[in-house]
């Protein structure tokens, strides 16, 4: 193996440590903070010039998005015009000339759990490397993404049993309130009565009398 093959090699194995890293601060963070990390990893950590990040739901539809660089300015544009279902290369992104290669990613399987796109002016990429790092991140991302979203439900479902409960506290102590008020105007009627009078439950044991 020569300088420039060990070079490579410890490069990669530094990159993927630093991928494998991230998702530890994912834990406990809404979806749009797990859509921004991805895409301040792939420009950062991984030395892109462009990240553009889709994170999606696929039970419900929701998405979260995230941009860093300006390398694909005319990304938005490509995209509308694309079906992404599948990994894709793409030459001469951005301005003519600016000499950029984008790599599409669909995240999930046909691109369900949305799409990562990078671009990069480096003349050897996308190269293997890159695609195992991006595809690793990307997955990752996804796995926190969707761990937050079972998060946000479990946390509308115990609000919304909380709400509950509440709600049927305050009836259960307002009706108690209205039954001790009964009680002790019935117990003043009995009180004011010149008769004696004897109230007796269903198994002839008495509940209430006056003196």
């Amino acid at each position: 193996m020569d300088a420039t093959e060990n070079q490579r090699l410890r490069a990669a194995l530094r990159d993927l440590v630093a991928v494998s890293t991230i998702p530890a601060t994912w834990v406990g963070k809404e979806p749009p903070t797990i859509a921004a990390g991805l895409a301040d990893a792939l420009v950062g950590s991984l030395r892109l010039d462009f990240a553009f990040v889709r994170l999606r739901d696929p039970s419900s539809g929701a998405a979260v998005e995230s941009t860093r660089g300006e390398a694909w300015t005319s990304f938005d544009e490509w995209l509308r015009e694309q079906d992404v279902w599948e990994k894709i290369t793409v030459p001469d992104v951005g301005h003519a000339g600016e000499g950029y290669t984008g790599l599409v990613l669909p995240v999930g399987l046909p691109g369900e759990g949305g799409l990562v796109a990078v671009a990069s002016r480096r003349a050897d990429f996308p190269t293997e490397t890159d695609h195992l790092l991006v595809s690793v991140a990307a997955n990752q991302a996804s796995m926190a993404f969707q761990n937050a979203r079972l998060a946000e439900e479990h946390r509308d479902v115990f609000d919304a049993l909380r709400h509950s409960r509440d709600e049927l506290e305050a009836v259960v102590a307002e009706r108690t309130e209205e039954l001790r008020r009964a009680s002790s105007e019935l117990q003043t009627i009995l009180d004011a009565s010149p008769i004696g009078i004897v109230l007796f439950r269903h198994d002839f044991t008495v509940q209430r009398c006056n003196a």
